[in-house]
């Protein structure tokens, strides 16, 4: 089941009631250190008897919109792009002038560029993608 939770249309307790642990926990903490929940922040969490096995955010921000992390519990790339589909495709119904990411994998990075992304920049860690809206 896929929860959606919209900025200021949630209660923060049943957020962390699910999400708790990725911002608590020193495991995921390590594993994603650059998770944040901000007041602009729209949340779509895969929930399995109420168990995360996976989620992906993205936020309004000055520059346009930032995908953030998509994250799933055992790898599953399937997972992976049903949870990026669903944050990508909810934040381009906003018909944002600018959308922009960091992933740290390949099939991530492709995946996106798949999807009309061009990739910004490259280091060590991650790939830096972003996609500009056509003014029409």
């Amino acid at each position: 089941m896929l929860k959606v939770f919209k900025p200021n249309l949630y209660s923060k307790s049943e957020f962390y009631k699910y999400m708790g642990i990725f911002f608590g926990e020193k495991e995921y903490k390590k594993e994603l250190p650059y998770l944040i929940n901000t007041k602009d922040t729209t949340w779509f969490v895969h929930l399995k008897k109420d168990k995360v096995l996976g989620f992906s955010s993205y936020d309004i921000t000055n520059r346009g919109i930032e995908l953030g992390e998509t994250y799933t519990i055992d790898n599953s790339f399937e997972l992976w792009e049903s949870l990026a589909s669903a944050s990508l495709n909810d934040a381009l119904e906003l018909n944002p002038k600018f959308v922009y990411l960091a992933v740290t994998h390949k099939k991530e990075c492709s995946w996106y560029l798949s999807r009309d992304f061009e990739l910004a920049k490259t280091t060590t860690n991650y790939y830096f993608l972003e996609r500009r809206q056509l003014d029409e």
